[in-house]
């Protein structure tokens, strides 16, 4: 066995690879290598294409071709001709786990064009669909007020802008700019009875949010008359007194005092009508 092709198959086999790989990735057939370490050169192929053979091989093996090229030349028994250029050798092709092909770079082109465009529908969502933010923190809820007027709080998006309406009416109050922190404040004013209280802002792109409630208000009534005590005087009853007195007399006088008796009541029966109608403080 010839020295170079101890110093080919002891760096080959170092590095753990097969004739047959080596042969896939320096695209030389297997044979030539085998002949190459094995120091067999009367079945390699002219010297000119064994030299080309052995520097590819050689780079593959990370050796240094210019102390195996006279090597090769002196077991072979030809002087090395003297060279006029510097000739860099074809470096073979490393194996590669990923290769940019057609077929593998038209599925990622689809992939991306894919996931921009899910993105792309994404963001106009988000952008047109999500209604602008609107809270009222002053009145939370539905209530009962108390005054003729209501103080309207809430937060909403900076760049909004507010109206308020109340009805029945309705009353607008309209291009409400918040603060900065997206805080507005307003006074409305009520009408007694159910007042529906809707609150609208409208952002930068165009889009709408609306909150309500229901306020009722109850205007203060006058004061109310306070308790009054009707005493009426009772009548005399004169019936009385004269029926006693017509016992102690004759008969004919009881009839005219008791008729005058009964005219006497009926009177004071109308008045005591009068009078009720009358009333007198307690």
């Amino acid at each position: 066995m010839s020295k170079l092709g101890e110093i080919l198959r002891a760096q080959r086999e170092k590095k753990a690879i097969t004739l047959e790989q080596a042969a896939a990735d320096t695209r030389i057939r297997e044979k030539f290598l085998k002949a190459l370490e094995d120091g067999d050169y009367v079945s390699l192929p002219g010297a000119v294409y064994t030299k080309g053979f052995l520097r590819n091989y050689a780079e593959y093996l990370d050796l240094d071709t210019d102390e195996l090229i006279p090597l090769y030349q002196h077991e072979r028994g030809q002087p090395e001709p003297p060279q006029t250029k510097s000739f860099k050798p074809y470096r073979p092709i490393a194996r590669r786990s990923l290769v940019f092909r057609p077929v593998v770079f038209v599925p990622v082109i689809v992939i991306a064009a894919v996931s921009l465009f899910a993105g792309y529908i994404y963001y106009q969502f988000t952008t047109f669909a999500v209604k602008p933010r609107l809270e009222l923190t002053e009145p939370a809820t539905d209530l009962n007020a108390s005054t003729s007027e209501l103080v309207v709080r809430g937060v909403t998006v900076p760049e909004g802008r507010i109206t308020v309406r109340i009805f029945p009416g309705p009353d607008t109050l309209g291009d409400i700019r918040p603060d900065p922190d997206g805080r507005f404040v307003v006074t409305v004013g009520l009408k007694p009875g159910a007042n529906h209280l809707e609150v609208e802002t409208l952002d930068a792109a165009g889009k709408t949010n609306r909150v309500s409630r229901t306020i009722q208000y109850q205007a203060a009534s006058a004061a109310a008359t306070p308790p009054q005590l009707i005493i009426e005087a009772p009548c005399r009853s004169t019936r009385t007194a004269d029926s006693t007195r017509a016992t102690t007399r004759p008969r004919g006088r009881r009839r005219s005092r008791s008729s005058r008796a009964r005219r006497a009541a009926r009177r004071c029966r109308r008045r005591a009508a009068s009078r009720s109608s009358t009333r007198r403080p307690w």
